[in-house]
């Protein structure tokens, strides 16, 4: 009967403890592949999920701020429409218009934010000569633009036909009636 040399089970036992060592080490690389790309697609989901909800913030205050300077903006013209004396540039019956544009400025697109200077100064224009009714029309028209701007930029659908003809007769009975009170 023959003796096995001291050497075999030592090389076998060598062969056991490398085979564990290979099999956690690569256990190990391969869990922490998994878990790279794991936590790379939960980052890539919450930066998304914060895209989203900047994107939803400043909708919102883009959409405030156009509602309100058209509001000031509606205002001011009735006010310049039963107006026969001019008030001059600086006056504080435009105070709160020039306040609401700041907004505009911010968070409205550059189309929006020049159509809005451009009502603001036709509206002072206007205001400071009440009789020239060219100035009048020249408000009205800027002030449609920039409500087609809001809509553009909102993402609202333009008026129907139908309303758009309606919101002309609106605006050319207000024109007649400032006509006949001047």
């Amino acid at each position: 009967m023959g003796t096995t040399p001291l050497w075999v089970p030592l090389v076998v036992a060598a062969i056991a403890v490398i085979g564990t060592l290979a099999g956690v080490t690569s256990t190990q690389i391969w869990n922490s592949r998994n878990e790279a790309r794991r936590w790379a697609r939960e980052n890539d989901r919450l930066r998304e999920v914060h895209a989203r909800e900047d994107r939803n913030l400043t909708y919102e205050h883009r959409r405030a701020a156009y509602v309100e300077f058209q509001q000031e903006l509606d205002r001011l013209m009735d006010v310049l429409q039963s107006n026969k004396v001019p008030i001059l540039y600086g006056d504080r019956v435009y105070a709160e218009l020039n306040h609401r544009w700041g907004p505009i400025r911010v968070y409205g697109t550059f189309e929006a934010d020049s159509l809005a200077f451009e009502s603001m100064d036709i509206l002072q224009q206007w205001g400071m000569h009440p009789e020239r009714e060219d100035l009048a029309d020249d408000a009205f028209d800027a002030s449609h633009r920039f409500l087609s701007q809001i809509r553009q930029d909102l993402g609202v659908p333009e008026a129907k036909s139908a309303d758009a003809l309606e919101s002309k007769q609106a605006i050319d009975r207000a024109r007649r009636h400032r006509g006949r009170s001047g």
